[in-house]
């Protein structure tokens, strides 16, 4: 499976997904998500050959224009939105080591004063529940996780970066590990 975004002709970005089958590459019908400026896939995983979860973000039409986390679900041959998160969000990596075990990884903004922070929630088969990735601290306030790989339930590896908000060039890796308990701040080497 892969997934991306494309421009409509009426300058709407729109989500899309191609299916590998059969020694060929289908187009799939993909929902954007209602009542949303556009809605863009940044991720995929597919746990079997007949299931995977997308990730990405939204853009609402209110004046502020918000940015929201969503991830839809393909099963029985078809896409479904399953989650729209609160603004400001967004996704950017999922990984899916079980049919029914996901994690999603990406920043959210609690307030407008509020600088990035690490989002991270996991997919339990029903609903997505948000986790507690591991801060930064100051003066590296703003953290970003962009990609995450499970090797199992309780396994997993989520990757990006933190900076000092306001300062240029202060980008400075970030990973975290899961623990089947826990999220961990794990020591990176900068160069």
């Amino acid at each position: 499976m892969a997934v991306g975004a494309y421009t409509s002709a009426s300058g709407r970005f729109l989500p899309f997904a191609d299916r590998w089958h059969n020694g060929q590459w289908k187009l799939l019908s993909t929902p954007a998500v209602r009542n949303q400026r556009f809605t863009v896939f940044q991720g995929v995983s597919c746990p079997s050959a007949t299931r995977c979860v997308a990730v990405g973000n939204t853009e609402d039409n209110t004046r502020g224009r918000f940015f929201h986390a969503f991830a839809e679900i393909w099963s029985a041959g078809k896409w479904r939105v399953a989650t729209l998160r609160r603004p400001p969000s967004f996704f950017l990596g999922v990984s899916c080591p079980a049919v029914n075990r996901c994690f999603a990884a990406g920043a959210t903004f609690p307030s407008k004063t509020t600088f990035a922070r690490p989002l991270i929630e996991r997919w339990g088969g029903t609903r997505w529940v948000a986790q507690d990735p591991v801060r930064t601290s100051a003066p590296r306030s703003g953290d970003v996780l962009a990609h995450v790989s499970c090797v199992s339930p309780s396994h997993c590896e989520a990757v990006g970066y933190s900076f000092v908000p306001g300062a240029s060039h202060s980008d400075r890796t970030l990973a975290e590990l899961w623990t089947g308990h826990r999220w961990k701040l794990q020591t990176t080497v900068n160069p």
